[in-house]
C-alpha cells in the first residue's frame, strides 16, 4: 500500500494528566477513530528509548498529505466527545505535524524482516535548513539516506518535508527555519545507539565533518513500539 504522506504527532501529559489516562484515551479512542477516515493506511505509538520528551510518537501513514486535510478526519476533532475536549487543553505537548513524502531507501531484507506493519523501533531525525542550504542539504541527503538504511540493523528509511504543524494543546508554536524535514528510520533491534552500533557511529561521524552539517538544526530521537492499531480494533 502506498503512502505519501504522514501524520506525525507528539505527545507529552504533562502534570495535569496522568499517563494512565493520556495512553487509555489515545490506545482505546482517538487512534483507533483515526483508521476510520479513508486515506489513514495504518497507526501506531511509539514510547520514548531514550530520556527526552516528548515521550510519546503516535505516526500515521497516509495515501497523501491531503488525507489529513479532508472533511472526514477534520469532523473526528469537531465531533470529539467532551471529554477529550477538557483533556487535550491540560496536556503538556500534542504537536501534530502533516509531512510530505520526499524519499525512501530500504534494506534488501525490508520486506522480511518486519512481522508487524509498525517498525519495533524507530529512529528520528529532525532536521532544519534555510533556503540558502536547501538545495545542498537535499542533494545531500540523497545519498545519506541509503548510507544509513545499510547500517545493519536498519531496514528502511523514509524521509519527509514538513507541510504544516499545529500545537493542539494551543499554547505557542515553536519556530523554525524555513524547511523542515523529518526521516523515520525503521530498526529491526535496539542497536540503534552510537555506542551499541559503530556503523552508525561512523556514518554519523563522516556526516558531521561535512560543511553542510554546521548549516542545518538536527535533532536525533529513538522510539520503541507501544503500539499497533488495526482496522478491526
Amino acid at each position: 500500500m502506498s503512502s505519501e504522506g504522514l501524520l506525525f504527532v507528539l505527545g507529552e501529559p504533562g502534570s495535569l494528566v496522568s499517563e494512565q489516562d493520556f495512553n487509555a484515551w489515545y490506545d482505546i479512542d482517538h487512534a483507533p477513530a483515526r483508521l476510520t477516515v479513508p486515506g489513514f493506511n495504518s497507526a501506531s505509538r511509539y514510547k520514548a528509548h531514550d530520556t527526552e520528551k516528548p515521550t510519546w510518537l503516535a505516526i500515521y501513514d497516509l495515501d497523501t498529505a491531503d488525507t489529513a486535510y479532508n472533511d472526514a478526519y477534520k469532523s473526528l476533532s469537531a465531533d470529539a466527545p467532551q471529554y477529550e475536549k477538557d483533556l487535550v487543553p491540560k496536556l503538556e505537548t500534542l504537536d501534530r505535524r502533516i509531512y510530505k513524502l520526499v524519499q525512501t531507501a530500504k534494506d534488501s531484507t525490508f520486506e522480511s524482516s518486519l512481522p508487524l506493519a509498525a517498525p519495533p523501533f524507530f529512529l528520528v531525525v529532525e532536521s532544519s535548513v534555510s533556503d540558502e542550504y536547501h538545495d545542498d542539504y537535499n542533494k545531500w541527503y540523497t545519498d545519506h539516506l541509503q548510507e544509513v538504511v545499510d547500517v545493519p540493523g536498519c531496514i528502511r528509511g523514509r524521509r519527509f518535508k514538513l507541510d504544516s504543524s499545529i500545537e493542539l494543546t494551543g499554547k505557542p508554536p515553536q519556530t523554525g527555519l524555513q524547511h523542515q524535514y523529518v526521516v523515520l528510520y525503521d530498526w529491526a533491534s535496539d542497536n540503534l545507539t552510537f555506542e551499541t552500533n559503530p556503523e552508525l557511529a561512523e556514518v554519523a561521524k563522516r556526516a558531521a565533518a561535512l560543511e553542510i552539517s554546521s548549516k542545518i538544526k538536527i535533532s536525533i530521537r529513538r522510539f520503541q513500539l507501544h503500539k499497533e492499531f488495526t482496522t478491526s480494533g
